[in-house]
């Protein structure tokens, strides 16, 4: 009995785990349009700041974090937010799913301006 229940939670730790890192990566997005704003605030699912950039397309305004990402090798999104310049074009390409009622927005792992 105490290795069943060993190997139920070893299998919900997994899929915990994915949810966090290899879920996002199904779904890629790449948005076009001109920076609004870049601001830090308090996150729900995170302790501490973080860092938000929001994309004006069309007549639409969407909010992009920008955070470490592991699979994707990217850990310095503290200094890709410096660089970023508000009021200009840009290309963003993020991964993960936009469900702002829960908290969760799509991650940039790469932009052009």
């Amino acid at each position: 009995m105490m290795n069943f229940i060993f190997i139920i939670a070893f299998i919900i730790l997994i899929l915990f785990i994915s949810m966090g890192t290899i879920l996002p990566e199904l779904n890629r997005q790449t948005y076009e349009g001109t920076i609004v704003q870049k601001y830090k605030e308090n996150h729900l699912l995170t302790t501490g700041k973080t860092q938000f950039v929001e994309l004006k397309s069309g007549n639409d305004t969407i909010k992009i974090e920008n955070s470490d990402i592991l699979l994707r090798n990217k850990f310095d999104s503290h200094h890709l937010q410096k660089e970023i310049k508000e009021g200009q074009k840009a290309r963003i390409y993020t991964i993960g799913f936009n469900i702002p009622s829960i908290g969760l927005y799509p991650n940039l792992y790469k932009i052009e301006q």
